[in-house]
């Protein structure tokens, strides 16, 4: 298997994404951050944030990704859904 080198964009939304930075996030992807692309050890940023209860992260990237949420997963800003 080959794997893709990650972007600096990528690189940064994996450490947004286990950071819980919701903004830093969106940024990444608006700078071109592959959001299905793994770490070295195959996780990808969704992944991270899954694993952290950064749900408000979690929501966001599986739409980059092409797959819809559901609305109520998302919750407003600065709530716990939205974290």
């Amino acid at each position: 298997m080959v794997r893709k080198s990650l972007s600096p964009a990528g690189r940064a939304l994996l450490d947004v994404a286990r950071c819980g930075d919701v903004p830093a996030v969106r940024a990444a992807l608006t700078a071109g951050a592959g959001p299905s692309l793994p770490d070295a050890e195959g996780t990808t940023a969704r992944v991270h944030a899954e694993r952290r209860g950064f749900r408000g992260i979690a929501a966001v990237l599986p739409v980059a990704e092409g797959h819809p949420v559901p609305q109520s997963a998302e919750g407003p800003p600065g709530t716990e859904a939205g974290r």
